[in-house]
């Protein structure tokens, strides 16, 4: 795997949901990093009513039904309990220090980039939850809590014949915006998270990239 860019600094941004770690692996450069540790260490739970301004709505990949629009698939990651192809164009930074708390993670290859768009997989124990509807309220009420935004639901999807919630939420820092994106799964009584983390200006990027990552899913 390619070693980090020497001025690259990439944060974690992490919250539990229903006993699920949900990892938003965000940063490349010194600025990004900046925007992650004031989003993380500043905000407190608060009341998403008070934002002052509208999220902006990111593509939701839920819809990209043309998949000639999508990387082409490279090489395969296999992680805990499913299989899946690693888009055109990106890299896999799961063995990465700042990719601990995921199973697995890639990262779009980009040098010149100030920002890795990337998406990870957080893999938990389901702790008895046997309906993966129970997981939506409080995957939105945390995230509400953790960032200070609204949380807008995304169209459900199939991921190899499980179905999967979705959620989206933008947060905004020093005049960049994050875009989140996540769905949720259940599979042989563990929680699948995958998250998608990207700049607003690169979310049809990202959101094609995802669509690309769960359409190779398979589950082992």
């Amino acid at each position: 795997m390619p070693a980090l860019h020497s001025t690259s600094a990439r944060r974690l941004s992490a919250l539990v949901i229903g006993g699920v770690l949900v990892v938003a692996l965000v940063g490349c450069g010194s600025d990004a990093a900046d925007l992650t540790a004031e989003s993380t260490s500043s905000t407190t739970p608060s009341d998403p009513t008070s934002q002052t301004s509208t999220p902006p709505q990111p593509t939701d990949p839920s819809e990209a039904t043309d998949t000639t629009d999508a990387p082409p698939p490279g090489d395969s990651i296999v992680g805990d309990g499913y299989t899946y192809a690693i888009p055109k164009g990106w890299e896999d930074v799961s063995d990465e220090p700042e990719s601990a708390e995921a199973d697995s993670a890639v990262r779009i290859s980009d040098a010149g980039a100030t920002f890795g768009t990337n998406v990870n997989v957080i893999v938990s124990a389901s702790q008895g939850a046997d309906d993966i509807e129970s997981l939506r309220d409080p995957a939105k009420a945390e995230l509400e809590s953790q960032f200070g935004v609204e949380v807008e639901s995304v169209e459900d999807l199939t991921i190899d014949e499980e179905t999967a919630i979705g959620q989206t939420a933008s947060v905004v820092q020093q005049g960049e915006t994050l875009v989140f994106t996540q769905f949720f799964a259940l599979h042989d009584d563990h929680i699948y998270a995958v998250t998608l983390t990207a700049l607003e200006g690169d979310t049809d990027n990202g959101a094609a990239a995802l669509q690309s990552i769960l359409s190779s899913w398979t589950w082992d």
